[in-house]
């Protein structure tokens, strides 16, 4: 990531706290500049028969006992995110500091705050730019890194500190064109250490104002921890050991770097005020990790990771939040600060179960981060309750999507199922029809009584049969472009013939920034695959009309995909991506309009935002071979074998409560009627950067939507009363062969006949 412009920083650490906990979006091309316990795979049954721990635990003749349970405190009054951290301070007092309150300390461990200097009595105003990474010694003295952006003078970084006393100091924090410090660090002796973007770890001499080199990491270490002399450096691939008496490095620690790697790989490196991994230095020779999986303690040149915290009972386990800082108190305590709103404390109660008695299994076909947030607020809610949540197809698994139906359908069939599904990805209709799925007309009743969700959503599937798919979220197909441009599509062919005409005015790119005929065809998809089955048939003329069309779409733009974009892409993109990603490609003038699916305020609609306000653009619905509506997302349903009726309810109602559906979780809207209006409201956050293209710096950007576009929103919200989803069997299918249809490789009438027979086997097994 280069240094960027001013307006590049507000809102850093929201805008890459989903990189950190590794839920975030994929960058699109343009944008790519307890009893030692066997770590798990966060929970997940990959096996087709589920197991069942308490079923398993009835033939224990005790119970294993003694588990650490959490308990809230509340935060500095005005307490944000931006700059968040704490520490212990050597008489014990806690240190609290974010860049909206300033400095609180604590004499009781958090339960109160007493406020000492606002960030403003601490530093002196600066010039434009950001505050970075803020760090707390023991002694309260505090460091921050400012990034400064002058007008007409290069980027510069500062290193800036201040002691107890008052007395600031500062030194340069540019080590080169390309590197800079972007974190700081204290000892347990109150020395500073720098780390930069490129690993480079270096102590800040506070009395001379200079950067002494320390050594050089592997990898940019996300955390710098102290145990006794020694320093350790939290990496992706390990943690680097460093004597800070002798001055040399020692040698690393098998069992640490394969937990790393394991377990940080993807999730480290990032530039936010959160991290995807945390190191926590004890007495000299122990330390202890923290993650979503939970938190861990090892003894140094040990064998074993000793869980401590289960991440599936816990805050660590929550992928909405992301870890600030851990602390170690007496007694084998901790304290977590978070993104949330909360502070954390995990205190052990021998008197509670290990393993909790009840069990509730979930399933989703895909890995999903909102239903893995639920499972952390169920946890702390009933905390007699073991939630097991099995992905169908693991991250990095080769098992395809018709395969790990199978599996569910054997699960389903035998009465050895999970008791809630998520059906995203999944024909909702197909295991309604064979009586699978529990009727929640009760539930829906309940919720739209108080008028706490969108109906229309929530009960999209709601049948004279009754309401067997819950939907927590959705989607909006958007379309955004020039007034003329976009009152003239009104179905997929009238969007052909406006790529046809806008393709006549490209000077450089294409039309719609689409990058392969996978993706366009995968674009395209969001508001059509829906009318391609009649029932359980495949609609074989309505499926040859979106190939002709798309066709029609590629071929008029392909002229713009030349060789030199294609080799600055240095990647083949084909999946969908959402609309906020294609108004990058307008902004920076390589695009005439966008269209996808949006599902997040700032990227998304902050996006189309930024184009109505700089170029006089329009947006509405984006209306397709479906028509015009929503997606339906994170359906929510009960098996009718289920033994765990309460615990399944209960699950359901809490994904649908103000404390789920207000989490942005970057793959659908809310639902509840409440959390939705929280997220329309504006607030000061803006994204953006450039783009090394074939035509030089490309800059692109968007920023939090105003009133105006957040009310036209809403208007499109409450005219959306259509669900619009497909197969995603039929998807599948459609994809592969797309390339060589669009591309001339393959007529239209042989590629409905190929997808026909690849889906016919599946088909016929639905009816």
């Amino acid at each position: 990531m280069r240094k960027g412009k001013k307006w590049i920083a507000l809102g850093l650490c929201a805008a890459l706290l989903c990189s950190a906990l590794g839920c975030g979006r994929s960058a699109d091309p343009a944008q790519t500049g307890q009893a030692t316990a066997e770590v798990q795979n966060e929970g997940n049954r990959q096996d087709a028969q589920l197991s069942d721990p308490a079923k398993e635990s009835e033939s224990a003749s005790v119970t294993s006992m003694g588990r650490y349970m959490e308990s809230a405190y509340a935060l500095p009054e005005g307490a944000e995110t931006y700059g968040r951290t704490m520490t212990q301070l050597a008489d014990g007092r806690l240190a609290y500091y974010d860049r909206a309150v300033g400095l609180y300390t604590s004499e009781d461990e958090g339960k109160s705050w007493t406020r000492q200097k606002s960030e403003k009595e601490l530093f002196a105003p600066r010039e434009v730019g950001y505050t970075g990474h803020v760090a707390i010694a023991p002694d309260g003295s505090v460091a921050v890194v400012e990034h400064v952006y002058p007008e007409g003078e290069p980027d510069r970084t500062t290193v800036i500190y201040v002691d107890p006393a008052g007395a600031m100091g500062e030194v340069n924090g540019d080590i080169s064109d390309t590197d800079f410090v972007h974190k700081v660090f204290f000892g347990l002796d109150n020395t500073l250490y720098g780390v930069t973007l490129h690993g480079t770890i270096y102590t800040i001499d506070r009395t001379e104002n200079t950067l002494k080199q320390l050594f050089v990491a592997a990898q940019t270490p996300e955390v710098l921890a102290f145990s006794g002399k020694l320093m350790l450096a939290l990496e992706e691939g390990g943690v680097e050991i460093f004597n800070l008496e002798t001055r040399a490095m020692q040698d690393k620690d098998a069992v640490l770097d394969d937990f790393c790697r394991e377990n940080f790989a993807g999730k480290l490196g990032n530039m936010s005020d959160c991290v995807g991994g945390y190191l926590l230095g004890a007495q000299e020779g122990i330390v202890y990790l923290a993650g979503t999986k939970g938190l861990f303690r090892h003894v140094l040149g040990g064998n074993a990771m000793e869980q401590i915290i289960e991440g599936s009972f816990s805050t660590f386990g929550d992928p909405s939040i992301g870890i600030c800082d851990v602390l170690l108190l007496e007694d084998e305590e901790f304290l977590l600060l978070s993104t949330g709103g909360e502070l954390i404390r995990f205190t052990y109660d021998p008197n509670e179960p290990t393993m909790p008695e009840k069990l509730l299994r979930l399933y989703s076909l895909e890995e999903n981060s909102r239903l893995r947030q639920a499972i952390s607020a169920y946890q702390k809610a009933y905390p007699d309750v073991y939630v097991s949540y099995e992905a169908g197809i693991a991250q990095g698994s080769a098992v395809t999507k018709m395969d790990a139906l199978k599996n569910l359908n054997l699960a389903l069939m035998s009465g050895d199922g999970p008791d809630v599904i998520l059906l995203d990805g999944i024909d909702a209709g197909i295991y309604a029809d064979k009586g699978m799925l529990l009727d929640l007309d009760h539930i829906l009743d309940e919720m739209v009584s108080d008028n706490s969700v969108y109906e229309k959503m929530v009960g999209a599937y709601r049948t004279e049969q009754g309401t067997f798919v819950l939907p927590a979220g959705f989607q909006l197909p958007l379309i955004t472009g020039r007034p003329e441009d976009i009152d003239a599509v009104t179905d997929l062919k009238t969007l052909a013939d406006v790529v046809e005409r806008l393709s006549l005015e490209v000077e450089r790119g294409t039309v719609t920034g689409a990058i392969s005929p996978e993706r366009e065809v995968s674009q395209l998809m969001t508001v059509c695959s829906a009318a391609w089955l009649k029932g359980k048939e495949l609609d074989e003329a309505a499926l040859a009309e979106f190939l002709t069309q798309a066709k029609r779409i590629y071929d008029a733009e392909k002229e713009g995909l030349t060789q030199e974009l294609l080799s600055h892409l240095n990647t083949d993109y084909t999946d969908a991506v959402p609309i906020g990603h294609q108004t990058d490609w307008v902004c920076m003038g390589i695009a005439k309009l966008a269209f996808g699916a949006a599902d997040l305020m700032l990227m998304d609609i902050g996006g189309i935002g930024k184009l109505v306000e700089d170029k006089g653009f329009t947006f509405k619905l984006w209306s397709g071979q479906s028509g015009a509506g929503f997606v339906p997302v994170s359906k929510l349903a009960i098996s009718s074998r289920t033994e765990r009726l309460e615990e399944a309810e209960n699950f359901l109602r809490l994904m649908f409560s103000p404390e789920v559906q207000g989490v942005t979780m970057g793959d659908s809207f809310p639902v509840n009627r409440a959390a939705f209006e929280k997220e329309c409201e504006w607030t000061e956050q803006s994204l953006g950067g450039s783009w090394n293209s074939p035509w030089g710096e490309l800059e692109y950007g968007n920023g939090w939507p105003n009133s105006d576009v957040t009310d036209r929103l809403k208007e499109l919200v409450e005219q959306a009363d259509t669900p619009i989803e497909g197969n995603a069997v039929l998807e599948e299918a459609v994809k592969k062969y797309s390339g060589q249809i669009l591309k001339g490789g393959m007529s239209i009438e042989q590629g409905v006949d190929f997808i026909k027979k690849e889906v016919a086997i599946y088909l016929s097994e639905q009816g």
